[in-house]
């Protein structure tokens, strides 16, 4: 069944491929155009399209309009006519900076910039590959890129690899990327056993830590020594004995610190400390081979065709069966990924059919004995069906995309948040900043639910009707000293499109209008519905996914792999394997470490599962995300 599976999904990825503010150019879409030829037209790669356009990844079609970032152009060189252009691919290593590659390769670090424009606005990210323009007419010393850290690294020594250890952790404790511990031993397995014998660097005294003796702890903003020690119980000095960069660099957010491990005889890694940022699951793996089965509604009875062009025809028109490809695709990264991490999935992979007998079925047949989670099916009544089939085997099942209508059974997991879940984190982070608020709200009859609610929670917010929205009166009611922020409740395009128009036109520099909604529906995904004014408005909604970077080292492997970046599907695929396959890692019943386990966080997903009373599993775990700088970003 893979195998079937499989060249289906090779057919559908290799024929079906995927086809805003100062310093943009608009585009009109014309007839035949896709985004590859877009792209190539303005000479940037389709990242820069999907980054400026979050709806195209759904697909474009003729006269809709595109935002294309024109400082992405590629400009020529500066230097003199008779100068001539090659390009190095350079891979950025942990804390590398733009200054030390342009020592390293004798380059202006504007000319760096100027080839990779999307350095202008945002730091180099580990694992990125960038271009590096070289000048024939200026002496280039080319440098190869340095694996290891020769400031730290004397020598090398053997190094026994102890119980539960995995590549990640034999590497980060002593100083160096997978990467370069592979580099060191070419013949090494993928997955690492108890016993196994390699080469690794000789670190300075101070720097080494003993395996298995310490946690690792994220930096969260404006986080300093006294509250890190607050949460951990460490003091400023064994911070800087452990991380002596700390020294040099002070806390940065996002920096992750070496903290010694405390004993305990519950699970190892999970502190009440390290709640409160994500938890991190690689650094507690304890079974490197875990049991999944992926059940999904494939349906390759009917995929039986006499021609390619046929099969090909029913796989474009099929949108259940494309979804079910695209979190195959995922799920399949996921598992190369694991793997990397020394944790084996041995993944089942069978076709539901979307039949309930079908369901019965696998079941009779024994395909989930031995199985430890199961990701799917997709349709309820399959998914219901098969929780209770093999409920008294204890195994969980993980709906992946849908949390309507599902059992209470105790070994179900929902893994996509409900709206109120989705409110209430929007309304909480609103809350606690209301002192910055003017809060005005709109809401049609169809929202008159959001509308008391606003209300409750913000007696002071004027409330904006439907004859209200001109210029003129919606310019009476913004506050001219504080920050406006207006609640846009409602389904209706031509609403919305006359709301975010004149908010537009009213917002300026000295006066302050963010749009927010408390559910973000198709509507604001509408072309009449501009995404520069969304961005002009700091456009402020919650979310179970955020939306991630396309020059992202995931996004660039898979459109390596397939000829086409990841959809949303794909990516909720791959996250919720790493984060199902991480926790069977733990070595504990998942009905038990979810107890431990606090919220953790992968490309575009987080999870937080809570156990309902007598009842199933459910993820509350939501992103509250805004529009700057023609992204959408964590709002802070």
């Amino acid at each position: 069944m893979n195998k079937i599976i499989a060249s289906f999904l090779g057919i559908f990825l290799f024929t079906v491929i995927s086809v805003n503010a100062q310093g943009y150019k608009s585009h009109t879409v014309q007839k035949g155009e896709t985004i590859e030829s877009i792209a190539k037209k303005y000479n940037i790669e389709p990242y820069d399209i999907y980054k400026f356009n979050p709806g195209a990844q759904k697909g474009i079609h003729e006269n809709s309009v595109l935002i294309i970032p024109s400082k992405s152009i590629q400009p020529k060189a500066t230097g003199s006519d008779s100068e001539s252009v090659t390009f190095v691919e350079h891979k950025v290593k942990r804390k590398e900076t733009l200054f030390g590659i342009s020592q390293e390769y004798k380059v202006a670090i504007e000319d760096i910039k100027k080839y990779n424009p999307e350095l202008y606005s945002r730091e180099l990210d580990k694992g990125e590959k960038i271009k590096i323009p070289i000048i024939k007419n200026k002496p280039v010393q080319e440098t190869p890129i340095k694996k290891i850290d020769s400031s730290k690294t004397q020598k090398l020594k053997p190094y026994v690899v102890q119980k539960s250890e995995g590549l990640f952790r034999v590497a980060t404790n002593h100083g160096i990327t997978v990467e370069a511990l592979k580099e060191l031993n070419p013949n090494m397995k993928a997955s690492l056993q108890l016993g196994d014998t390699l080469w690794v660097p000789v670190v300075e005294a101070e720097q080494e830590v003993i395996a298995n003796e310490y946690d690792f702890y994220t930096v969260k903003p404006a986080e300093g020594f006294f509250s890190i020690e607050k949460n951990s119980g460490y003091t400023q000095e064994v911070i800087e004995r452990l991380n002596p960069e700390v020294k040099l660099t002070g806390l940065k957010p996002g920096m992750v610190l070496k903290l010694p491990r405390k004993k305990t005889d519950s699970l190892p890694f999970f502190h009440n400390f390290i709640k409160a940022s994500h938890t991190n699951l690689v650094d507690s793996i304890r079974l490197h081979d875990v049991s999944m089965a992926l059940v999904l509604p494939f349906k390759a009875g009917e995929l039986t065709v006499d021609s390619v062009p046929q099969l090909v025809k029913k796989l474009r028109s099929d949108k259940v069966l494309n979804i079910s490809l695209d979190i195959y695709s995922g799920v399949l990264k996921a598992v190369d990924s694991l793997k990397n991490l020394g944790v084996n999935v041995h993944l089942k992979v069978l076709d539901s059919q979307g039949d309930e007998y079908v369901i019965d079925q696998l079941t009779s047949k024994g395909e989930f004995n031995g199985v430890q989670a199961i990701i799917g099916p997709l349709y309820t009544k399959n998914f219901n069906k098969l929780a209770s089939n093999v409920m008294f085997d204890s195994i969980p099942l993980f709906a992946p995309l849908s949390n309507k209508n599902l059992k209470d059974y105790s070994n179900i997991f929902s893994t996509v948040p409900n709206d109120n879940d989705l409110s209430d984190a929007l309304l909480s982070y609103v809350k606690k900043r209301e002192s910055n608020y003017h809060v005005i709200i709109f809401a049609d009859e169809e929202h008159t639910v959001s509308k008391n609610k606003l209300k409750a929670l913000f007696p002071n917010a004027t409330v904006a009707s439907k004859e209200t929205f001109t210029v003129k009166g919606i310019d009476a009611l913004l506050s001219k000293t504080q920050r406006n922020l207006v609640f846009a409740e409602t389904n209706h395009v031509p609403t919305l499109t006359n709301i975010t128009n004149i908010l537009n036109t009213l917002a300026t520099e000295s006066l302050h209008v963010q749009l927010a909604t408390t559910n973000k529906t198709d509507a604001f995904d509408s072309d009449a519905v501009r995404n520069e004014y969304l961005n002009k408005l700091h456009f402020l909604y919650p979310t179970i996914d955020k939306p991630s970077s396309l020059n992202l080292p995931f996004a660039k492997s898979y459109y390596e792999q397939y000829q086409k970046y990841p959809s949303k599907f794909a990516v909720r695929g791959f996250d919720l394997t790493m984060d199902t396959a991480l926790r069977l890692a733990q070595g504990e019943p998942l009905s038990k470490n979810t107890l431990f386990i606090g919220e953790t966080a992968y490309i575009e997903n987080k999870f937080h599962y809570i156990k309902q009373p007598y009842g199933n599993y459910f993820n509350n775990a939501v992103y509250v995300v805004m529009y700057k700088d023609m992204e959408i970003v964590e709002a802070p």
